[in-house]
């Protein structure tokens, strides 16, 4: 797309405002542009990172989730090497959760704490529903390419292959459906985004993002509430621009293509995406007809 086309595509959606209307809350200063949309830490990571990005909220104490933490950084290098893991959350300091907290990831280099209540640029977004916390890295200056993760799931060989095969076309944004289940257009813990091709589209995509979940399909208890903002502003301009890896309902949507590796079943226990159901031949690799389990 043009720039004229994609302001084009966004203008005429009911569910978008004028993007370029939206400023940061929070500008920071010339001197401070350097910055991540994160911490100290990861601004000192400098630029051209690469980033796995996470949300958490709520108790410490629910193992699906707060596991998912260590679990995942943990393993991070030997999926994603590279890559930094970002974790974006509301523990306020001074308490024994954040502690805990810091002290789950002490070791791990790669991994960096966000507090939300007073991100560079974008200020406080205590008020969104936390799964949004996690898409903040659209709006960083250092960040070439993110992708977005949900913490009770692991990493899988299959998407880092899917992952690389999205690094190495043009397009911009990358999605991933693996279940029969995954019916829409984009799932909040299943794509990703490359920075350095849209700065500025991309930024003015999160404002108005955290726009929309400022009003109540985004508020909290609401389910998959994310990904109902991501189908009415993200979806009608990565549609077009997009690489989509499908494995059940490939025919819905345009551009989609099979995962370029077969799903794994000693995998499939760690990383529920997809129970055993064989895919539908459509959505095979063209070469891999035999493979049921696409």
């Amino acid at each position: 797309f043009t720039n004229t086309e994609i302001l084009s595509i966004l203008c005429n959606n009911p569910h978008v405002s004028f993007l370029y209307a939206f400023e940061p809350r929070f500008p920071l200063k010339r001197e401070d542009m350097a910055a991540s949309v994160c911490s100290m830490s990861a601004s000192r990571r400098g630029a051209h990172q690469r980033v796995v990005s996470f949300s958490f909220y709520g108790s410490v104490h629910n193992k699906r989730y707060f596991k998912g933490i260590e679990g995942n950084a943990r393993i991070l290098s030997d999926y994603y090497k590279g890559w930094y893991m970002r974790i974006y959350h509301n523990l306020p300091k001074k308490t024994p959760e954040y502690r805990l907290l810091k002290n789950t990831v002490r070791n791990c280099l790669n991994v960096d704490l966000c507090e939300v209540d007073n991100l560079p640029y974008l200020g406080n977004l205590s008020d969104l529903f936390g799964m949004m916390w996690r898409i903040s890295p659209l709006y960083d200056p250092l960040v070439d390419v993110v992708v977005f993760r949900d913490l009770d799931r692991r990493f899988l060989h299959r998407e880092v292959q899917a992952v690389n095969e999205w690094l190495s076309l043009n397009e911009t944004f990358h999605m991933m459906r693996d279940h029969p289940n995954h019916r829409v257009p984009i799932l909040g813990g299943l794509w990703g985004v490359k920075l350095s091709h849209q700065r500025d589209l991309l930024k003015a995509l999160l404002l108005e993002l955290f726009s929309y979940c400022r009003k109540l399909p985004c508020r909290p208890g609401r389910v998959s509430n994310d990904q109902h903002a991501l189908k009415q502003i993200v979806w009608p301009v990565a549609k077009e621009d997009s690489v989509q890896h499908d494995s059940y309902s490939c025919f819905k949507y345009n551009n989609t293509r099979p995962f370029p590796s077969q799903r794994m079943t000693e995998e499939n226990s760690k990383y529920i995406l997809s129970p055993l159901v064989w895919c539908p031949v459509t959505c095979r690799p063209k070469n891999h007809q035999n493979w049921v389990y696409c």
